[in-house]
């Protein structure tokens, strides 16, 4: 049996903190801080699952995605590496509103065991900003 390890994406983004302040005389010091905070408003989803189920003598790749976000995502798209999938992952349902959680279930072509690979999946909001995050999958011996 083919095992599988998901590793939990959120997105986050790098914010750069401008601060002014005085030194106590007349000079103004400008101090810029950067640093990575979650992404808290409009989309943002993580990955909740991914697993590898078998089921009548054929393995397929489950991922499930949850929309931890205040807007609707209008598509996800999991791009795979060539010819480990039969087929373009397709998540349902779609729209994901918030709370939901949509899933796939693709039938894996060619998975070779002791191989990492990244799972990149991208989320589309209703005013056609795209979010990325990746899952890694590894092949079990």
């Amino acid at each position: 049996m083919t095992g599988i390890s998901g590793v939990e994406g959120d997105i986050q983004y790098v914010v750069d903190i401008t601060v002014q302040y005085s030194n106590g005389s007349s000079q103004l010091i400008t101090q810029t801080i950067q640093t990575t905070v979650p992404y808290t408003g409009g989309v943002s989803f993580q990955v909740t699952g991914a697993d590898v189920v078998e089921s009548g003598g054929s393995s397929y790749l489950v991922l499930s995605m949850k929309n931890t976000g205040s807007s609707q995502i209008t598509s996800l798209y999991a791009e795979v590496p060539q010819g480990i999938l039969a087929s373009v992952p397709a998540f349902s349902p779609m729209p994901l509103s918030p709370g939901q959680t949509a899933t796939s279930s693709t039938e894996l072509s060619g998975i070779q065991a002791g191989y990492v690979y990244s799972v990149i999946i991208t989320a589309t909001s209703p005013g056609n900003s795209t979010y990325t995050t990746s899952v890694t999958v590894a092949a079990g011996s």
